[in-house]
């Protein structure tokens, strides 16, 4: 026989002697059938105990079932309803491979209602210390991993699936990144000499300079349009990048253009003559290439660097390039096209250029990012730093000298 539990829920004892408290926690929209839910206990007293726990719970909001749905199919579940409806293919591609590589192969099979933070923190140890797949990722590549993971467990809160997010980083003891790694990116005068030597025989000699010149990401070098070039003002205007997304049905990979920079931050550059004499060759012989190219001509954004037939240049034929002049300018291996980037920020602080200068130039949203990532403490730099030391104080000798004499 059931029993009203307070009016709040009902009671009743089972055939096997133990007692059941069901309560209503929401109606299924699919079918307007309210949603119950059961509690049990050996006793009347404990079973009315946990049944009036779960309604105080469901009505201040603060219910949870404690989902039985595996980690994994969340993580499917919030990436096809939340992330697609606005993150770019770039950040998607990120996020998926963060899920599919990092993730789902330790904790995916962990019922979402029983995550707890050990079960983060395994994971933090894991993907620091590597596994028999995979290598060990540096800290940053961890915290973005972790922050992935994160927002969907935050989802999974506002949709009373969980009552906590056990990936907070609050709870978490992630390795520190080394602030110094990266910061011997930029190359050296020397090495600037040999690169441009090497590059000028390049084909690829003019996208690299503005890489390297001006700081472009790669995306907005080989993404920037003749539309925004402006030859009697001598500027361009960086408002997109080239990115690369998934193809049709989830096969290979094609190329589009954004409209946005990295960092949302639109950016006029004034460019030095050198670079506007290279700008106006290149367009010259794109010229002379369309005309040879006839009905095979194929720049459909208009882009000012491209292939014979005007096709974009693919992110891997640059870093091919790339890496065939470091050799032959004796660079170390592992510098990456960005890392002319990093050169381009610290040549701008040793000539003198403004922390608000080289934000404005890189297109950074705030100055602290200058500072923390791409500003090179270089041995030019410090050089720069002594001498000018030396300059003032030899002023202020000076000056202290002649009020000496002054008075005498």
């Amino acid at each position: 026989m059931s029993k009203s539990a307070n009016g709040s829920g009902c009671i009743r004892k089972r055939s096997n002697g133990t007692w059941e408290g069901r309560y209503t926690v929401g109606i299924d929209f699919s079918t307007g059938k309210q949603i119950q839910k059961s509690v049990y206990a050996k006793t009347q007293q404990e079973c009315r105990k946990k049944l009036a726990e779960c309604v105080r719970a469901v009505d201040h909001h603060q219910y949870t079932d404690g989902d039985k749905q595996l980690l994994k199919s969340w993580l499917d579940q919030w990436y096809t309803n939340y992330c697609t409806v606005n993150l770019s293919p770039y950040s998607l591609r990120c996020y998926r491979n963060a899920i599919d590589n990092h993730i789902n192969p330790v904790l995916g099979r962990v019922p979402l209602g029983e995550l707890t933070v050990d079960h983060v923190q395994e994971l933090v140890r894991i993907l620091n210390e590597g596994s028999s797949t995979n290598k060990p990722l540096s800290p940053k590549t961890i915290r973005n991993t972790l922050g992935v993971l994160s927002k969907a467990l935050n989802q999974a809160v506002l949709s009373k699936k969980i009552s906590s997010n056990p990936a907070a980083f609050k709870y978490l003891n992630l390795p520190k990144a080394d602030k110094t790694k990266g910061r011997e990116r930029a190359l050296t005068i020397e090495q600037q000499r040999a690169y441009s030597e090497i590059a000028s025989e390049s084909e690829f000699y003019v996208p690299l300079m503005f890489c390297m010149i001006l700081g472009l990401r790669e995306g907005e070098c080989l993404g920037l349009s003749w539309n925004n070039v402006d030859f009697d003002n001598g500027t361009i205007t960086i408002c997109q990048q080239l990115q690369k997304r998934t193809g049709p049905e989830g096969k290979g990979t094609e190329y589009y253009i954004r409209n946005k920079t990295k960092s949302g931050v639109n950016r006029t550059i004034h460019l030095p003559a050198m670079l506007i004499d290279m700008l106006k060759e290149t367009r010259q012989k794109q010229i002379e290439n369309r005309l040879k190219a006839g009905p095979l001509w194929n720049n459909e954004w208009n882009l000012c660097f491209t292939n014979p037939i005007g096709e974009n240049i693919k992110f891997r034929t640059l870093v091919k390039v790339h890496k065939r002049i470091c050799k032959a300018a004796g660079i170390p291996e592992d510098c990456r096209v960005h890392d002319l980037r990093h050169t381009a920020a610290t040549t701008a602080l040793i000539n003198g250029g403004s922390i608000k200068a080289v934000q404005n130039l890189l297109g950074h949203s705030d100055a602290q990012i200058t500072l923390n990532i791409y500003v090179d403490n270089s041995k030019e730099m410090e050089e720069q730093l002594t001498k000018t030391q030396e300059t003032f104080m030899e002023n202020v000798i000076a000056l202290s000298k002649g009020n000496n004499q002054k008075r005498a």
